[in-house]
């Protein structure tokens, strides 16, 4: 069962579950098993029925961390922080010392709130229990480092990386330029990519974004080209990061037009796009809010459709733009492959 129903939690099979669920009731000797009881905790936590994932806590004879971290978990989100805290006051009041998921867990909590005092206490409390000394890979600093980073307190932010010099890792380098990025400091997020030994795609993805927002397109347009030499492949969230600059450009280029361009020159420019790329563009947009179903970003096809309707797709120079970072971006990806 405590195998079972973690995998049911991840294909969010609600109705496999609750019948392994009835099966457990039926046999009183599985249900007060409390490893069986923390897994029905979880299960209903990861499916998102907070209300079932309490109701299963509060059934437990026998709790033990686990069962209190499980039930954190249920309720660590920003809707939840009331019912979050009077469960963590509970727990300490019955002498029950978190440990470090526990401690990650409000670490997360305190970042969702925006609270930067709320993370301040979490971080001192690490602090005296030993929990920062005591780790290793520094999943704690790395998560005290982001809270920081969300609630825009660069200043403790840069403490914490700076706390970690020995302990430093992709993560805590990643959670810092984040920070930057928020904050549209493209220098700051600069120091630190030109100083990491090591990279992801996450990183640069940040770093193309933080260029793009401040306007700064060929920087951008840059580092999304040295990227692919590098070997990496460009994601939704690297297309994403480029295309509001993209149709800017094709906005101004369209306006520049419009002044200066004689009406020769824009019927001829008019001409060098032809149905088949108004069509290419219109299929281009379909893919990308295929790809962009199964993520929590939002795509506005307004500008694009603009494009595939021909509105703005005289300007050439946007349009390329547009063109070349989503044929880089589906020539990576198999299934919204352009060779179909």
């Amino acid at each position: 069962m405590v195998s079972i129903l973690p995998a049911c939690a991840q294909l969010k099979n609600l109705q496999v579950g609750k019948q392994i669920h009835t099966y457990i009731f039926r046999h009183p000797f599985l249900f007060e098993d409390t490893a069986i009881g923390n897994a029905l905790v979880s299960f209903y936590a990861k499916c998102g029925h907070t209300e079932e994932a309490y109701r299963m806590f509060s059934m437990i004879s026998r709790k033990d961390l686990i069962s209190w971290n499980s039930i954190f978990d249920a309720f660590a989100e920003k809707r939840h922080h009331s019912r979050f805290l009077s469960l963590l006051h509970s727990m300490l009041k019955l002498g029950i010392r978190p440990d470090s998921v526990t401690i990650l867990t409000i670490i997360h909590f305190c970042a969702s709130l925006l609270r930067v005092e709320k993370v301040k206490e979490i971080h001192n409390y690490s602090i005296r229990t030993g929990s920062l000394l005591s780790d290793t890979a520094p999943t704690v600093g790395n998560a005290i480092l982001d809270a920081y980073s969300k609630c825009g307190n660069m200043e403790y932010a840069k403490k914490m990386f700076q706390n970690l010099s020995e302990k430093r890792n992709l993560v805590t380098c990643n959670s810092l330029i984040s920070g930057y990025v928020g904050l549209g400091s493209h220098h700051d997020a600069n120091m630190i990519f030109s100083g990491m030994s090591e990279t992801d795609l996450t990183t640069w993805n940040l770093m193309v974004r933080v260029y793009a927002e401040n306007d700064c397109l060929e920087q951008a347009l840059g580092l999304f080209h040295e990227l692919q030499a590098r070997g990496m492949k460009p994601d939704v969230v690297t297309v994403m990061s480029l295309l509001p600059q993209a149709s800017e450009l094709m906005r101004s280029m369209h306006i520049y037009l419009e002044m200066q361009a004689t009406p020769m020159i824009r019927l001829l420019m008019k001409s060098c796009v032809s149905e088949v790329y108004e069509h290419l563009v219109a299929d281009l947009i379909s893919r990308l809010e295929i790809s962009l179903a199964s993520t929590s970003l939002k795509f506005d096809s307004g500008p694009m459709l603009v494009l595939a309707k021909g509105g703005e797709k005289d300007t050439g120079l946007g349009y390329c733009i547009f063109s070349t970072l989503c044929k880089a971006y589906f020539s990576y990806n198999v299934d919204l492959s352009l060779r179909t």
